[in-house]
């Protein structure tokens, strides 16, 4: 097996991380853009049952994608502040510490965590309007096929930090 040099593992660490900074950061502006949307297109019907429903399942979906892009921000600051210069000593120690492939591995679990709480999150909120409105639950459904969304891109996300090993 090929011996990949200390700063190109480290490389990959910071690569994969800011990438996935960078798409989670973009995924809470555009879900605040669809929260946006929806209230202006709501109107008048800004408090029945689906309009709410559906909003309160977006406010999910945007605390569950600062959550990772939290998650991702975490994992490129233990690789940038533990691996030191590029090609010093510090920076060798470190990957023969293995400190980048268990920062993506440890990033990679927390995305895999957070999908499922996702998941959850959108059935319980469903579940949650189904019992105290009926009516909204056309709504709660249009805001989790939203939401699923973000698990998509930390599927897609997770794949790509653990390609980059």
């Amino acid at each position: 097996m090929e011996t990949v040099p200390a700063d190109v593992l480290i490389a990959r660490a910071v690569r994969a991380h800011t990438r996935a900074l960078v798409t989670l950061a973009a995924a809470c502006v555009v879900l605040a853009g669809i929260g946006t949307a929806a209230l202006s297109l709501a109107g008048e019907d800004l408090r029945t049952p689906p309009i709410t429903a559906g909003l309160s399942v977006l406010g999910v979906a945007q605390v569950c994608a600062l959550v990772a892009a939290g998650i991702a921000g975490l994992g490129l600051l233990r690789v940038l502040r533990e691996v030191g210069e590029p090609g010093s000593h510090d920076s060798a120690a470190a990957v023969r510490s293995h400190v980048p492939v268990d920062a993506i591995r440890r990033t990679a679990a927390r995305f895999a965590i957070l999908m499922r709480v996702i998941v959850g999150a959108c059935v319980l909120v469903i579940a949650v309007w189904a019992v105290a409105d009926a009516a909204g639950i056309i709504g709660a459904v249009i805001g989790a096929v939203v939401t699923l969304q973000l698990v998509v891109a930390l599927a897609v996300l997770r794949v790509h930090l653990l390609r980059s090993l």
